[in-house]
């Protein structure tokens, strides 16, 4: 389901704290707390937009110093369980 041509935003019932580097997120929906490190945080900043994966990647593997292809799999597994807390909202595209 999630490819580098996916977009993703963070859906808007959630209230969230920068905490530094990491940012706390409220998922107004389930009432639950979620902590995420750093390059989380990035992301999760970025993703109050619509982004697709690869640009996210893009712009994570810049500011990280990291491969596109590591990132691909970092964010396929950071998105999917974002997906699975319902903290995002995907479409795909053709």
């Amino acid at each position: 389901m999630l490819s580098p041509s996916t977009s993703v935003v963070a859906i808007r019932e959630t209230v969230f704290s920068d905490l530094g580097n990491e940012v706390a997120i409220l998922s107004l929906r389930s009432g639950r707390y979620f902590g995420l490190n750093p390059v989380g945080a990035y992301v999760w900043n970025l993703i109050q937009e619509k982004h697709t994966i690869a640009d996210i990647c893009s712009k994570v593997a810049n500011v990280y110093d990291v491969s596109i292809d590591r990132c691909q799999i970092d964010m396929h597994n950071l998105l999917s369980e974002l997906l699975a807390e319902d903290l995002i909202v995907v479409e795909a595209t053709p």
